[in-house]
């Protein structure tokens, strides 16, 4: 991000992730509520016609710079060049290192994984078409492969999530480690993967909030909460947080109670904070247990993973979860 005349940092909108959530819930709430006008109040869902107004064009170099409560309850949001947004209500859709939640004052509990994640694009050479996601279990770390469509409408590219544990990447370069053990999840895959992007690596970690919203401000998505990458599923939470606040606020609205109330906003909170959590439990569960040198877990962890490859109705079960065909 850029550093703002108020030498602060922060986007409203950092990565896809955060693109897709604030989109998908600007279209729910469109499709809800025909009173544009009401819809763009909530900066964040509907900012598109502020910014029409305001000319601004580039949501990527829009930075968030300030938030002002007043007595009527309305808050005005500063941007970096000055220029301000009036709205009752602001969802925070900003992110794991949330500008809105930093501002509000709201808290937050952080630990690490003790891990790192290795990512980049790669190019399946003996395969013309991959439409199927794969994930390896093994002592070389979690190896996560996620077909993509390329500009020639092609399925031999995917996204790799390679998280490793940080004791086997110390004083090692990451670019040296991808090289040399790459073939090892080929042979398991049965493929030839070819590096096609810069190689990026992060140190993987844990947060939430004990609270999603305060006063008029909510939090949704990563910048509530975000788990390790194991199952994907740090994108379906978010996805799932949106379809229940849109429902709080259309639910509010269709009854003519003010959407920026703390029961809406509370509600929205409780129906999600809990599965949320559960969901965060659960990875740190997996995390542990496929981390776990010992010979006897590791026994019944590859027991376990074969039962369940062996069996439909569970197989069935965790993938319509994972692709976020199930509810969560």
């Amino acid at each position: 991000n850029q550093r703002n005349p108020r030498g602060q940092r922060g986007s409203l909108w950092s990565d896809y992730q955060n693109h897709s959530l604030s989109f998908s819930l600007c279209l729910k709430l469109e499709g809800q509520i025909t009173n544009y006008e009401k819809l763009s109040q909530i900066v964040g869902l509907s900012v598109i016609e502020s910014c029409e107004n305001l000319d601004i064009n580039n949501f990527d170099d829009l930075l968030l710079a300030e938030m002002i409560l007043n007595n009527e309850n309305i808050y005005e949001v500063i941007l970096s060049d000055d220029r301000a947004i009036k709205t009752s209500l602001i969802a925070g859709c900003d992110g794991r290192n949330s500008k809105v939640a930093k501002i509000s004052g709201l808290s937050s509990i952080y630990s690490e994984y003790r891990q790192t994640a290795i990512t980049f694009i790669a190019e399946i050479e003996n395969s013309m078409d991959i439409e199927t996601a794969f994930q390896v279990f093994s002592e070389k770390g979690i190896f996560a492969l996620m077909p993509v469509i390329n500009k020639d409408n092609r399925n031999n590219r995917c996204t790799i999530v390679w998280s490793i544990d940080n004791n086997r990447l110390e004083k090692k370069d990451i670019k040296n480690y991808v090289k040399k053990n790459l073939c090892y999840f080929e042979s398991k895959l049965n493929m030839k993967i070819k590096v096609h992007s810069e190689i990026l690596s992060f140190k993987l970690s844990k947060h939430y909030f004990e609270d999603y919203s305060k006063e008029s401000v909510v939090l949704i998505g990563d910048a509530a909460h975000s788990i390790h990458p194991l199952a994907g599923q740090g994108i379906n939470l978010g996805f799932a947080d949106a379809d229940i606040f849109c429902e709080e606020v259309i639910k509010a609205f269709s009854k003519g109670f003010p959407i920026n109330e703390n029961v809406v906003l509370k509600r929205y909170e409780i129906r999600r904070k809990g599965m949320n959590l559960l969901m965060l439990r659960s990875m740190d569960f997996f995390v542990n247990f496929f981390s776990n040198s010992n010979l006897y877990v590791r026994l019944i962890r590859n027991w376990g993973l074969n039962r369940i490859n062996k069996t439909r109705f569970l197989k069935a079960f965790f993938i319509k979860h994972a692709s976020g065909i199930n509810k969560i």
